[in-house]
């Protein structure tokens, strides 16, 4: 489901974003 890719990259994101300010 692209909704379930879509929640995944936005955690990614989220912790990528919080590891790299």
């Amino acid at each position: 489901m692209k909704g379930v890719l879509l929640i995944v990259a936005s955690l990614i994101a989220f912790a990528t974003g919080q590891d790299c300010p």
